[in-house]
């Protein structure tokens, strides 16, 4: 028999002819169906991520950035305004990325609902967010496809894709949750004001007028930000901005009014708020305008002329008024906000190890980041193996030869690249829902693709066209939905092809097409729901984690780095696994020498070793063995090598600061303090006192309000006898951390040894902890001296403010005399030594 060729199926979309204004999202459905789809999509999220909602721990970067923040311990207002005003990794690094609301919901997990260091609570409203998503994408596909079916499988394996575990399980990810919420979302809405809006033609003269008026507010916040001193000095106030943003969105809003109605801008109000608040959750969230242009253009172009540039012109003029410009204020407020955060903060770092492209020339790069979209490809088709880090070295650079498998890689992507925009194009008019779908993939992937330039930054500099990471799994939570939609009409695709070949009525073959295709299409979200169910367990701590990331990515320092380290936080006093730790670390410096934390940490396990080889005293106190002395030297030469690395990471600091207009006098000196306190530690059980206090010292200068760097300067004096600068010092660190109660219990013990009068320390029953006597000429002799040293320590890290008011705190509260702190500041003394001689 014929095989009868079906006109209409589940994909099929009216792509022919002329484009005619929606008045209905989609075709209309009961509630139930919605309703039952909701309930599926829960359920099978339910078993895909069950073994997430416990308590877990925090693995990865979880641990950073919830447990080490301390603006979330408590939802008092200074620490929301601490939220607002620093960047997303603060206190730890400056990372360039600025996602206050992100970091304002951890804070919700941790004081409002309590969860604090338990995990489960930031599980469940990652699940929540992402079972919304979920259903977002459903309601998405259901505006592009109209059927049901179609958009139900596209939701699913979006939903339960092994890629994404990296944004529902890893606590984290909430910002690619909540980014992607945002986006879907605001893309309903604006697709919902266009099947409202109504044919206007407005006055020209009054639209001219509100467009000035917005002009002129766009121009007083630019100038607000930019030129402030350019503006009376009333105006100047923060609250004045805010206000201009607020006057803008009114504006635009009435303008879309004037074009489409009250009833379509009500819906455009909304979008504006949703996508207010998805660019402060996190950046990319601006993709948004990216996919509703990219929707207009697929399903709502006419013909408004009969030259086809012309009709493209004038159509997206007429969506610029219609709606485009709501979303001018979102962005606007962004790039008011973050550019005044962070022309406050030092400059972002982007190490080389995390994304080697920021070293390499601009073509190497780009072709080197069209090789990671093969590798993203790769993911998406077979999500087998999978790692949390893809650094150094793990995806090698181009070299152009094109001999070795590496470099092929990048022609095979580009290629791959290539065919897929084809198939696009070419699918233009036959299926939109193909168009959109790839072109949704590539247009969501750019910001994180390190193919497109950052706006607002200078364009022809390295770091403008890459971003903190060269690849990430978390990056293809957007774009997956692109797959996940191409991949449902692949199988419907491939089914229309293979069930007309049955000899069966056209009636049981619509039958069982839909019969194959969705019994296709479950078998592929079973598997991909156990590949998922499967990867949770790896996000259970950081050594499940890091243990397979080596597996899957053996090639990365940082797989290994981060390995050791886990294993170095689980153990115990014993440290059974050391030699394990070290192996890895080791494996880390061997794939790359030119990152400090390499040696910071390797330095540290050396040590350890040591410590583990030495003899103790009767007291307890540590006594180097013969065996233990080779790996204290190991460790002093190991941090060592770690040194010229922090100071060519403070200089280039440095040079962008310059170039940013600071003055040269205003920028403090930075690196990782850690690095100097461990080598001080290496060099005293060699008994280097003299490196030792000078590696202690320079700690003090990076981290001057940190009390262990005090501490560890008073060890020294202790030891070399100098308790006269050992009680000053001791004193500092209390200044600093009252209850700091090593720091009191060696300075009672030194003021035992030299108060001749015996009164620095006041012993009473009621108190059973020693207080010290500030009536007491030598205590307050020592205090001044406290403050005038402290003074000094905060002049020479910049910190003016800190500096005036231990000043004034000294002199009003003590009466200390002033002259103390007009004496000029020493010059800090460079870490030297036999071990930073000896480094290469």
């Amino acid at each position: 028999m014929d095989n009868p060729q079906p006109t209409t199926t589940e994909l099929d979309l009216a792509a022919a002819g002329e484009s005619s204004q929606k008045t209905e999202l989609w075709p209309a459905l009961r509630l139930g169906p919605h309703i039952a789809v909701i309930a599926v999509l829960g359920a099978v999220l339910l078993l895909a991520f069950a073994n997430t909602l416990h308590n877990t721990g925090f693995a990865l970067d979880n641990k950073f950035i919830i447990l080490e923040d301390p603006r979330l311990r408590d939802n008092k207002s200074e620490n929301i305004q601490q939220i607002f005003q620093q960047d997303y990794w603060w206190p730890k690094a400056v990372s360039g990325l600025y996602r206050p609301l992100t970091t304002l919901s951890y804070m919700i997990n941790y004081t409002v609902f309590g969860n604090k260091d338990n995990s489960a609570g930031y599980h469940w409203v990652n699940f929540f967010l992402h079972w919304i998503n979920a259903i977002l994408v459903y309601l998405t596909v259901l505006v592009l496809m109209e059927k049901l079916w179609p958009a139900m499988f596209t939701a699913v394996l979006f939903a339960v894709h092994p890629v994404v575990t990296e944004s529902v399980t890893n606590l984290v990810g909430r910002a690619d949750l909540f980014a992607m919420l945002s986006v879907l979302l605001s893309f309903l809405l604006y697709a919902k004001s266009a099947t409202v809006g109504t044919d206007r033609r407005p006055a020209w003269s009054v639209v001219f007028g509100a467009a000035v008026v917005a002009a002129v507010v766009v121009a007083f916040i630019v100038l607000h930000r930019v030129q402030p001193t350019l503006l009376p000095v009333g105006l100047r106030g923060a609250w004045w901005a805010v206000l201009g943003l607020v006057l803008l969105a009114a504006m635009t809003l009435s303008i879309c009014s004037m074009f489409g109605g009250f009833r379509s801008a009500f819906w455009l109000g909304l979008m504006l708020v949703v996508t207010t608040t998805g660019v402060f959750c996190k950046e990319s969230a601006v993709v948004v305008i990216g996919v509703v242009g990219l929707y207009d253009f697929t399903y709502r172009l006419e013909r408004k002329h009969a030259n086809w540039l012309v009709s493209l012109v004038l159509n997206f003029w007429s969506f610029l008024w219609r709606g485009y410009i709501a979303f001018v204020p979102a962005i606007l407020a962004l790039w008011y906000v973050r550019s005044w955060v962070f022309g406050q903060l030092r400059p972002p770092e982007l190490p080389f190890v995390d994304n080697p492209l920021v070293g390499a020339d601009f073509w190497t790069a780009r072709l080197t980041a069209i090789k990671v979209i093969g590798h993203y490809f790769a993911l998406l088709v077979w999500p087998q193996t999978l790692s949390c880090d893809y650094s150094y070295n793990q995806i090698p650079l181009v070299t152009w030869r094109f001999t070795s498998w590496e470099d092929i890689q990048a022609l095979l992507a580009l290629a791959a690249i290539v065919i897929v925009l084809l198939v696009a194009l070419r699918n233009f008019k036959r299926n939109k829902a193909v168009f959109f779908f790839i072109l949704f993939f590539f247009g969501t992937f750019l910001p994180t693709s390190n193919l497109f330039p950052k706006l607002g930054e200078p364009l022809f500099q390295k770091e403008t066209w890459v971003i903190g990471s060269i690849m990430a799994e978390r990056f293809m939570y957007m774009p997956s939905l692109g797959y996940a939609g191409c991949l449902v009409i692949a199988v419907y695709a491939i089914c229309r092809r293979i069930i007309p070949q049955l000899d069966i009525s056209a009636w049981a073959q619509r039958i069982w097409l839909q019969v194959v295709a969705r019994t296709a299409l479950a078998l592929i979200v079973v598997g991909f729901c156990v590949r998922t169910f499967i990867r949770n367990y790896d996000w259970e701590d950081d050594v499940r984690l890091w243990q397979q990331a080596v597996k899957a990515s053996p090639n990365s320092f940082k797989t290994h780095k981060s390995l050791a380290y886990a294993l170095y936080e689980k153990e115990t006093a014993d440290y059974k696994n050391i030699d394990r730790i070290i192996e890895e670390g080791e494996k880390a410096v061997k794939i790359t020498d030119r990152t400090q934390i390499v040696f910071l940490h390797l330095g540290a396990y050396y040590r350890i070793k040591g410590d583990l080889l030495a003899q103790r005293a009767a007291d307890g106190t540590l006594v180097p063995s013969p065996a233990s002395v080779p790996w204290y030297q190991k460790s002093a030469d190991t941090l060592a090598r770690a040194v010229p690395l922090d100071t060519e990471f403070n200089t280039d600091n440095r040079t962008k600061e310059l170039k940013r207009g600071r003055k040269a006098e205003e920028i403090p000196d930075i690196g990782n303090h850690e690095i100097y306190w461990n080598l001080g530690l290496s060099h005293m059980r060699l008994g280097n006192h003299d490196e030792a206090l000078r590696a202690y010292l320079y700690m003090q200068h990076l981290a001057p309000t940190n009390p262990d760097a005090y501490l560890s300067i008073a060890s020294v004096h202790i030891t070399s006898g100098r308790n006269e600068e050992a009680a000053v010092t001791l004193l500092q660190a209390l200044l600093l951390d009252s209850n700091r109660q090593e720091a009191l219990r060696l300075l009672v013990e030194i003021y035992r040894q030299i108060d001749k009068d015996g009164c620095a320390v006041i012993f009473s029953p009621s108190h059973p902890v020693p207080q010290l006597n500030a009536d007491c000429q030598l205590v307050k002799t020592h205090i001044c001296y406290a403050y005038a040293g402290l003074s000094q320590i905060f002049q020479r890290a910049k910190q003016t403010g800190l500096a005036a008011s231990t000043r004034d705190n000294a002199t009003k509260n003590y009466k200390c005399p002033a002259e103390l702190f007009d004496r000029p500041v020493p010059p800090l003394q460079p870490v030297v030594g036999p071990a930073a001689a000896a480094r290469p």
